[in-house]
């Protein structure tokens, strides 16, 4: 222990306290505290805190939280958010993290922030997610929180998912986009997918025909689900008869 508090940088000496805190926790996390308030940038002393979440997450995530307030950097600040949550948050901090993800100051990250709690607070997050997604410029990054949260409710948000893929003036990017909403596609419920169905194609027929195409290609193993491959063929054979009536 007097080894440890001797460490004259702060965020090392958290580090090495925190492999013995089990032997004396009231005596290291007061230490650990008083080290983290000399730690003077937010990042830092973010990742000195999270060392001790596991074990104490009480004490110090209210604290990792606050410290994120501090952070002047979106990006950082999404990535110090999003790894809380993948490791560590329990339930009854989500509140708290929704609040400081969404003084998250550029809407990309904030959405990606808010976007990786959705599972535990759905009908919280999803709201402000689509309230964001409009302020985000980049087309892809829009496509890819949208995609994030559609699984929870994706009869209404995978028509807004598709829409946005089709946008996606990048041929590159878009084919990806297109793979990763056929992933999701397969994963719905029949009702979900005839549902979606119908929302996509009065979306897509007020499109170009070439989306029209690509929508339909990507719903190919949705289309399998509720048909099977006597729908799929007879769903191809539609599209080579549109395709001889355009040409």
């Amino acid at each position: 222990m007097q080894i440890a508090q001797s460490i004259e940088i702060p965020s090392v000496q958290i580090r090495v306290l925190s492999t013995i805190v089990d032997k004396s926790p009231n005596k290291v996390i007061s230490v650990c505290l008083k080290a983290a308030q000399v730690i003077e940038d937010a990042f830092e002393r973010v990742e000195a805190l999270d060392v001790l979440a596991d074990k104490y997450p009480d004490i110090f995530i209210p604290l990792i939280l606050e410290s994120i307030k501090s952070v002047d950097n979106a990006f950082f600040q999404e990535l110090l958010l999003s790894n809380l949550v993948a490791n560590k948050l329990p339930d009854q901090f989500v509140p708290d993290y929704i609040q400081v993800a969404q003084a998250v100051n550029e809407a990309y990250y904030q959405a990606k922030a808010l976007s990786v709690v959705v599972d535990k607070s759905p009908e919280s997050v999803i709201p402000l997610v689509l309230q964001t997604i409009h302020d985000i410029e980049n087309i892809y990054h829009r496509f890819s929180v949208l995609n994030a949260v559609a699984s929870q409710r994706p009869s209404e948000i995978m028509p807004l998912v598709l829409q946005t893929t089709l946008a996606i003036e990048d041929m590159y990017l878009q084919t990806s986009a297109l793979a990763k909403v056929t992933d999701k596609l397969s994963g719905l419920s029949a009702d979900d997918l005839i549902s979606l169905w119908k929302t996509m194609l009065h979306t897509l027929e007020q499109g170009k025909r070439v989306n029209l195409l690509l929508g339909i290609e990507a719903f190919v193993p949705a289309i399998a689900v509720l048909g099977g491959s006597t729908a799929i063929l007879e769903t191809v054979q539609s599209i080579q008869d549109v395709s001889r009536w355009w040409s």
